[in-house]
């Protein structure tokens, strides 16, 4: 389990740091030699003398590049010898190096701390990098990931007082590396969730971490987060294109004259200005939407009034959607008129989570709103709404039938005409449906 959370915070990324080169396609000697990797942290097996002193030269020799010198330093991490040791700590308190170095240095350290026998030997210097504030702030944030593998006093002490540190990237991770020793998860991680001088990733890291913890007092600063509403901005969605989704010109056909050039252009358009908010950058770092889902997680039903408020009101559209997901889960039917009210809105990937939502409802009451959802600008939009009503079947959502015949005719998207045509199937059991405009 502990292993597992230093594993998370080792991928958090450092942004004023170098990105280290991935070696993932280069194991090391003791593999290349057709020998077996041993167990995490016990090392290679003692390497001759010649090969301690060449992995020295490499990592310490300033005019190498950062690949080559990476290289060695990441091997000596796994070489049982003091010389490799003393080497990687006098790197890591090396003024003289660039920050990358040192920190690298500092994870080739890291890799040790699964020997008991190491950890007596580096637990002093690394409290003393810790807590030297003339040292890289990066560096003492990757010595705070280090000291979470130990189980220490000393270390849970040190990692304490970092967690108030005033650099936000040491306290960032002193706080996750107490979190993975399971010390006061619910109080540090509402804290980090709720700092303002955090970046949104890190932010966004603490929200998944709470949603993880499985503690039900975690929900108090996951709705906080929630309900601390930044100014409305525009999605990357609906900055680059609210009026192309709202255009009934990529409705597939709607609008007479179009050709179908022009139409599939369109239709692309607006696939594309969705994808843009679904995997946008600004994603990761949107912690208050991750708020949201760790609120699922912990399936805190009491955040219900919350999230209806959130779908409703909330600037952002990624928290919409989110919101949208999350009640389907916790509240089901009790939000159906939220989900009807969520398929007018402004945003495609709103209104898609949404028709999602009300299909899995399934209630008669909303076949009106989902015929309505027919003519939506965006494809997948049309292609649960159709999927939703011909799930409702017959009798219930007879009034679509002549709704998804002219949808049959006009739709240009196979997999949504296919769609109208199965609703139409199980509508019309005999399948009328299918005689009127089913593709070749």
């Amino acid at each position: 389990m502990l292993r597992r959370w230093m594993t998370v915070m080792a991928l958090i990324p450092m942004t004023l740091l170098r990105t280290p080169v991935a070696l993932a396609d280069e194991p090391p000697e003791a593999e290349k030699k057709g020998g077996k990797k041993g167990k995490q942290g016990a090392g290679e097996k003692r390497v001759t003398p010649e090969e301690l002193s060449s992995r020295i030269a490499r990592a310490t020799d300033q005019n190498a590049g950062d690949r080559v010198r990476q290289r060695a330093i990441r091997r000596l991490g796994l070489t049982n010898d003091p010389q490799a040791t003393a080497t990687l700590l006098r790197l890591a308190k090396d003024q003289k190096e660039g920050l990358h170095i040192r920190a690298w240095a500092i994870q080739g350290l890291r890799e040790k701390l699964g020997d008991t026998k190491n950890k007596e030997g580096l637990l002093q210097p690394l409290l003393e990098i810790l807590q030297d504030a003339t040292v890289p702030s990066h560096v003492r944030a990757e010595v705070a990931i280090a000291l979470g593998l130990v189980k220490d006093p000393a270390a849970i002490n040190a990692l304490q007082e970092a967690s108030k540190d005033k650099a936000p990237e040491v306290r960032v991770r002193a706080a996750m590396a107490l979190h993975g020793l399971g010390i006061d998860q619910v109080r540090l991680m509402g804290q980090l969730l709720n700092d303002e001088e955090l970046s949104g990733e890190n932010r966004a890291l603490a929200a998944k971490l709470l949603g993880w913890s499985g503690d039900p007092k975690a929900a108090d600063p996951l709705m906080e987060a929630l309900a601390h509403r930044p100014k409305p901005t525009a999605s990357p969605a609906t900055a680059a294109g609210a009026t192309e989704l709202a255009d009934p010109s990529s409705d597939g056909g709607d609008k007479p004259g179009q050709s179908k050039e022009t139409e599939a252009s369109e239709q692309a358009k607006a696939e594309k200005l969705l994808d843009a908010l679904l995997t946008s950058e600004r994603t990761r770092e949107n912690f208050r939407a991750f708020s949201v889902l760790a609120l699922g997680r912990l399936k805190a039903k009491q955040a219900i009034p919350t999230l209806l408020e959130a779908l409703k009101e909330d600037p952002d559209p990624l928290v919409r959607t989110e919101s949208a997901h999350t009640l389907l889960a916790l509240a089901g039917p009790e939000a159906e008129e939220a989900f009807i009210a969520a398929l007018k809105d402004q945003d495609a990937a709103v209104r898609l989570a949404a028709a999602v939502a009300l299909k899995q409802v399934g209630s008669p009451k909303t076949v009106t709103p989902l015929i309505e959802a027919l003519k939506d600008p965006h494809r997948r939009v049309r292609f649960q709404a159709a999927e939703a009503l011909g799930r409702l079947g017959h009798p219930a959502a007879d009034e679509a039938i002549e709704p998804l015949k002219a949808m049959v005719e006009k739709e240009q998207v196979s997999y949504v005409k296919k769609a109208a045509q199965a609703a139409l199937g199980k509508l019309l059991p005999s399948g009328p449906g299918k005689s009127n405009g089913e593709s070749k």
